[in-house]
């Protein structure tokens, strides 16, 4: 599949990181006129070593896993970079933040914190 691509990997970083699914989904499709059929590429690397995959992992964000998986997302990326630990797929960044317990009770909203939310998380990046 080749990609057309106007929307660079920071800005998907940003709207990824930020978890704001409705600005994913448009830059992912690229059907709006804005932006002249262009749009992301779910699997390209950020500058900093890593990919969408892992930071909706690191969130715990099963909606945008699943917006990025719809788009051709893959869960075989690996992290490679200086300024992080190297060769990490999703699914290690979602293992290593659900057995930090502080990080749950920090940053997941009661909503978010119920058996098997973080199960399902895992098994999605599966």
């Amino acid at each position: 599949m080749a990609w057309n691509l106007s929307i660079t990997s920071q800005t998907l970083t940003y709207i990824v990181g930020y978890n704001v699914l409705r600005c994913a989904k448009v830059v992912l499709e690229g059907k709006v006129p804005e932006l002249n059929g262009k749009h992301a590429n779910p699997n390209i690397m950020n500058p900093y070593g890593y990919f969408p995959l892992h930071d909706v992992a690191e969130r715990f964000s099963v909606d945008m896993i699943k917006l990025l998986f719809r788009h051709g997302a893959s869960a075989n990326v690996r992290t490679v970079a200086d300024d992080v630990i190297e060769n990490l797929l999703p699914l290690h960044v979602a293992v290593e933040n659900a057995c930090m317990h502080k990080y749950l009770e920090d940053n997941l909203s009661p909503m978010q914190y119920q058996p098997g939310y973080i199960y399902k998380l895992i098994h999605l990046l599966c």
